[in-house]
């Protein structure tokens, strides 16, 4: 799950802020002396909006601009996230012997523990499993 897009369950986004003094730093630049090197961004979304936002605080006032994708994890920002997969990503298994789109993630109790299990689904077959055994395709 991306701390910085995740969607709760009544459709709205309050990311995690991300600080600029977080950044690497460009190599072979210097700010100007005469300015403070600020920058916040945090991604937001209410329940009414289409699509997520990306709001930028430079030090002298607030910008929005609408995103498609969380520019951390690449998801498109506003889909609900499990652990970074969502339903329509292609996985496949760590041994490498299933391969498939996901269809379906689940929360399911196994003795006394929560676990998240993922199926896949290719051309000919549907494979079920915890989603430890998963990696991107």
């Amino acid at each position: 799950m991306c701390e910085y897009c995740y969607q709760s369950k009544d459709n709205e986004i309050s990311g995690k802020p991300i600080f600029q003094y977080e950044w690497k730093e460009t190599a072979g630049y210097e700010p100007p002396k005469d300015r403070n090197d600020f920058l916040e961004m945090f991604i937001l979304k209410s329940k009414n909006d289409k699509k997520a936002g990306l709001m930028i605080d430079s030090g002298y006032g607030y910008r929005y601009i609408d995103i498609n994708y969380c520019p951390m994890c690449r998801k498109e920002a506003g889909r609900k996230h499990m652990r970074g997969f969502n339903i329509g990503d292609f996985l496949q298994t760590r041994d490498g012997k299933h391969k498939g789109k996901v269809i379906k993630i689940e929360n399911v109790i196994i003795e006394n523990e929560v676990r998240i299990i993922i199926t896949i689904r290719n051309d000919f077959e549907k494979y079920k499993a915890d989603i430890d055994e998963f990696i991107i395709w």
